[in-house]
């Protein structure tokens, strides 16, 4: 059961995922053109993670890694360079 009180010390995630464009291009962080100023504020408010590694940078792969928890050569769903030059993915 949600009561007032334990729902005050769960913590708020929001996850940001969007398909090529570097962390980099935020006025926040220092951009000279970039205006980004919603996600400034979200950034002044809470934390950001400037230094990351992803194992899988391809949209599909990538997210279904977020999703699962697992490595794209567990779920199947592989980047093109993966699978020895044939196009699309593959799916289990």
């Amino acid at each position: 059961m949600v009561t007032k009180e334990n729902n005050l010390q769960k913590p708020n995630v929001l996850l940001i995922s969007v398909d090529h464009w570097p962390g980099r291009f935020l006025s926040a962080l220092g951009h000279p053109v970039v205006l980004t100023p919603t996600l400034d504020q979200l950034l002044a408010n809470g934390v950001g993670f400037t230094n990351a590694y992803c194992t899988t940078p391809m949209c599909v792969p990538a997210r279904r890694e977020l999703m699962t928890g697992t490595f794209a050569r567990t779920h199947g769903n592989l980047p093109e360079r993966d699978l020895g030059g044939q196009r699309g993915l593959r799916f289990n």
